[in-house]
């Protein structure tokens, strides 16, 4: 493990108690309900019995993929996150300890779908590959990967880094460039990109304002600018 993952880790551990709060306290109810139900409906959508949670802290997103009597594992490098996780007994639902960027202990074609919510732009390029491979390796045949991360074409963004470069990693934001790539290196077809949240956060503890953004983020082209997040959908190839 190198050392800014450790220290990532280390981070992780300390906060792990507090997490949830802290993330509501920050992003707000609605927000944290409008992004759960991003990665729901993937699963809905493509009747997935199977599901693999990477990055899962203390299980923020996990908590709605399991409510769907679905079958999920959350899998994460903190074991604190895991322990606050375990403390919410969360049905059709188990813990494992692992490192994505080392490899991922399940077997080849596990699960019909892995999800993950702003876990992989933490890595640097040659341990993205690595996750990205691990991932594809152990979903079935068709199986889909639903991922989260910055979305560097938002205009917030627009004077700090350059489209393309992957030195991007260490602040959390992908172009589209970028998410081209990383599926061409690790087996993968796109399916879809999508965009969320494009109001800033203070406008988003209102459900009209919520509706608002939704629709913001479903106008071509505009919402490639407004939005400061991205969804990518890939799908293993045969």
């Amino acid at each position: 493990m190198k050392t800014y993952q450790k220290n990532e880790k280390y981070k992780r551990d300390a906060y792990a108690s507090h997490y949830d709060e802290w993330f509501l306290a920050t992003k707000g109810l609605l927000f944290d309900l409008c992004e759960r139900q991003v990665f729901a409906q993937a699963v809905k959508n493509n009747n997935a019995h199977s599901i693999i949670d990477i990055g899962s802290g203390t299980g923020r997103i996990t908590e709605i993929l399991s409510s769907l009597d679905q079958r999920a594992v959350a899998l994460d490098f903190s074991w604190q996150s895991l322990h606050m996780l375990n403390r919410k007994q969360l049905k059709n639902c188990s813990a494992v300890c692992a490192d994505i960027s080392f490899a991922i202990p399940f077997k080849d074609n596990t699960f019909d779908l892995a999800v993950s919510c702003q876990v992989l732009p933490q890595l640097q390029f040659k341990e993205l590959l690595v996750a990205a491979r691990e991932v594809n390796r152990i979903l079935k045949p068709q199986g889909l990967f639903v991922f989260s991360g910055y979305n560097l074409h938002s205009w917030r963004y627009k004077e700090v880094f350059g489209a393309g470069k992957f030195d991007w990693l260490r602040s959390k934001q992908f172009s589209s460039r970028d998410i081209c790539t990383m599926a061409a290196h690790s087996n993968f077809s796109i399916v879809a990109f999508r965009y969320y949240k494009a109001l800033p956060l203070n406008y988003l503890h209102s459900h009209r304002w919520l509706a608002v953004d939704r629709v913001m983020c479903t106008i071509p082209w505009v919402n490639k600018r407004l939005s400061g997040y991205t969804l990518a959908v890939f799908q293993k190839k045969e």
